[in-house]
């Protein structure tokens, strides 16, 4: 299993367009932020093929989605205590 980060540029409401995200069940966390993104995800993937289905088809089928990059996790060096149940998927 990996965790990666996603940035995504949207366009449309960022509302209807969150909502779809947090329904997959692959989204451990969905931001909404300022910079070069109008969202970010901490997803978590059976393994490499499972990423490249969410990013390649799944979250590009979604209304508003511009664009994508995504960041693999070689390994989360830290990671609040209430976070703890990311790294066990790990």
């Amino acid at each position: 299993m990996g965790v990666a980060g996603i940035g995504l540029r949207t366009t449309g409401p960022m509302g209807d367009i969150a909502a779809a995200l947090t329904q997959l069940d692959e989204v451990e966390i969905a931001v909404l932020t300022t910079g070069s993104f109008d969202l970010m995800l901490e997803v978590a993937c059976r393994d490499r093929e499972h990423l490249a289905a969410l990013v390649g088809t799944i979250i590009p089928s979604i209304p508003g989605i511009i664009s994508t990059e995504t960041t693999i996790y070689q390994r989360v060096v830290k990671l609040p205590q209430s976070w703890s149940g990311l790294v066990r998927k790990m």
